[in-house]
């Protein structure tokens, strides 16, 4: 995490001292942000990491022309995508950057053969454009259009929160049942190669989902966890001085601490869950551990 710009980026020597002791234990390593393609040496970054793992990347796309060397090297390429309208494109993503631009670099990425994916938070903003986002992605050939319920992590957060259910009801009167409906995730097929899927984020913070998932955060302090709502635990002096057997330390210490979440408990997970209209408490109990 934390891999955009110039004030906060990654400093890439701790960043190698950091995956070289940690090397044993990584399957994938996922770039993401703020903006990841921000950092000025993301090429390095990228080579430096598939040097130890498969490499995934979540982007807003607006840069996809600067990296696309770096980025053919991706598994999976994750664009965030939350309307197609340019006023409200700009109100949730918070730049300049117009969807017709990064429609046109998501092309780019598909004519180089790469596996896309589209996120998509809901909101009040644009709520009504599910419809019109599936089928613009699927046109292209995107394999998968998510579609993600807002973390409610602040209070502000609720005047904009939309349940996936009101998602869910167009989706399924525009596409018929849902071809797959697994723990938090309902899947609809677009058509033959394309689907629209929504995710429940119910576990805001302070849950197990992290420790389900099996994804060590690392930030650029550097500092690692488990969790977004656990305090992160120091890694810098440790990283400075290449100190494997103080590294390894730490992340026994981070593995140590995944099972214990602090913040919002089960029964507000649960009345989430209730509010998008999903009644498998069972698959939910096994996500809070």
């Amino acid at each position: 995490e934390g891999m955009e710009g110039t004030k906060r980026q990654f400093d890439l020597k701790l960043l190698s001292n950091i995956i070289e002791a940690y090397r044993d234990y990584i399957k994938e390593i996922k770039l993401v942000g703020g903006e990841p393609l921000l950092h000025t040496q993301f090429n390095k970054a990228v080579d430096m990491c598939r040097d130890v793992a498969p490499v995934s990347v979540t982007t807003n796309g607006s840069l996809i022309p600067k990296w696309l060397d770096a980025l053919s090297y991706m598994k999976n390429i994750t664009v965030s995508v939350h309307s197609l309208h340019d006023d409200i494109y700009s109100k949730i993503m918070g730049t300049r950057s117009k969807p017709s631009v990064v429609i046109d670099n998501i092309r780019k990425l598909i004519d180089m053969g790469k596996r896309i994916h589209i996120n998509c938070v809901v909101t009040t903003y644009n709520k009504d454009e599910a419809i019109s986002l599936a089928e613009t992605f699927a046109d292209m050939g995107v394999e998968e259009i998510k579609f993600l319920s807002l973390l409610k992590v602040k209070e502000s957060d609720m005047d904009t929160y939309v349940p996936l259910k009101y998602i869910s009801e167009k989706l399924e009167e525009r596409y018929g049942k849902p071809i797959e409906v697994r723990g938090v995730k309902i899947s609809y097929a677009i058509n033959s190669k394309s689907k629209a899927t929504l995710l429940y984020q119910y576990c805001s913070v302070g849950c197990n989902i992290c420790r389900v998932d099996g994804y060590l955060r690392l930030s650029p302090e550097p500092s690692i966890s488990y969790c977004l709502a656990a305090e992160p635990i120091s890694i810098a002096e440790e990283a400075v001085r290449n100190d494997r057997k103080g590294l390894l330390k730490k992340l026994h210490m981070a593995e140590e601490r995944k099972g214990h979440p602090t913040g919002y408990s089960y029964v507000v997970a649960q009345r989430r869950q209730e509010d998008n209209g999903i009644s498998d408490t069972a698959n939910l109990s096994e996500l809070q551990g």
